[in-house]
């Protein structure tokens, strides 16, 4: 679920792959209603990126950093149950293994950039991070993100993205690690008055219990009331307890004149074994995002993972507050 959190900030912010995919049909829809004679206000920064002005700019960093506050249902990255079954045998689980929850506040930093290197070409650079203090315990977390990219744009709107990126995130009993590289071709195409766009992608990921390969489909829409993002994932080659496949859908809409997004997605992993049986779990998660207004945004996730062995069954629940001004 931290990853989840994660996520969720790097589109909020603007500082992420997904979000700089949204930005190049954003831009594209936009471009056509200029063409169609309403006045939309197009910023320098993406129409340079993406090839469409000659421009002497080579790119632009950006800095935030600010105040967090939220909460998590496991705080520590402990089990979620006080006993399990398994195999029918009862198992108590040790106090100091249980999950805490805690409210927690933290500080959010993110640094994103690209470079121009000729229209068209470009490379970009992206490090997101998060540190937590429980309110209640004395308990922490940190994680992490560290992504660069090359990206190219041609001239009907086909873009390639070359990346790779490396995850951590760290708890009083869990810390992961991710890395992926991952080759995504796409385009936007001109479907009527409401553009789309398709991508297929290529991964590999390793962590410290798995290595698997990927291939993806993503699909992007935007209309004049809402805009939409869908996916599907599945594993061509694994070793580790991996994902076979995902599916997701993210649907953005304007309430009151702020952008609300709701996420679904369901993960269905196997392989590996506990003690002497054969993982095999799925999960569904529910994510919500929200500026409240200009200073403060909104961010909750749930998840719940169900598995025939109880002892990776769970239930979490995170909300985060980031006051973005201060």
């Amino acid at each position: 679920m931290t990853r989840i959190l994660l996520w969720a900030a790097t589109v909020l912010f603007a500082f992420g792959t997904k979000a700089a995919a949204n930005e190049r049909l954003r831009t594209y829809y936009d471009l056509k209603l200029v063409e169609a004679g309403v006045p939309v206000r197009l910023s320098y920064g993406p129409l340079s990126k993406y090839g469409r002005i000659e421009t002497r700019h080579r790119g632009e960093w950006t800095f935030r950093a600010f105040p967090t506050l939220g909460y998590e249902s496991n705080f520590n990255g402990g089990i979620g149950q006080n006993s399990v079954s398994i195999n029918g045998i009862p198992f108590t689980v040790a106090p100091e293994q249980r999950s805490v929850e805690d409210g927690y506040a933290g500080l959010f930093a993110a640094l994103g950039g690209y470079n121009v290197l000729e229209p068209g070409h470009r490379l970009t650079f992206d490090l997101t991070g998060q540190y937590a203090r429980g309110l209640t315990t004395d308990l922490d977390t940190l994680s992490a993100n560290l992504s660069a990219c090359y990206a190219f744009d041609a001239s009907n709107w086909t873009y390639l993205n070359l990346c790779a990126s490396t995850n951590y995130a760290q708890k009083d009993l869990s810390i992961d690690r991710v890395n992926g590289q991952r080759i995504t071709l796409g385009k936007v195409f001109d479907t009527g008055p409401y553009p789309s766009a398709l991508e297929l992608g290529l991964s590999k990921v390793e962590s410290d219990n798995a290595r698997y390969d990927q291939a993806s489909v993503d699909y992007h829409l935007i209309t004049g009331s809402f805009s939409l993002d869908a996916g599907a994932s599945a594993s061509i080659a694994k070793s580790g307890h991996a994902p076979d496949h995902s599916v997701y859908a993210t649907l953005t809409k304007t309430f009151f004149g702020r952008p609300i997004s709701a996420s679904l997605r369901h993960t269905r992993s196997s392989g590996g074994a506990f003690l002497g049986l054969q993982r095999e779990e799925k999960q569904n998660s529910f994510s919500l995002s929200m500026p409240l207004n200009r200073k403060l945004s909104f961010v909750m996730g749930y998840s719940r993972t169900t598995s025939p062995i109880e002892y990776f069954e769970k239930e979490e629940f995170t909300a985060r507050f980031a006051f973005m001004q201060f």
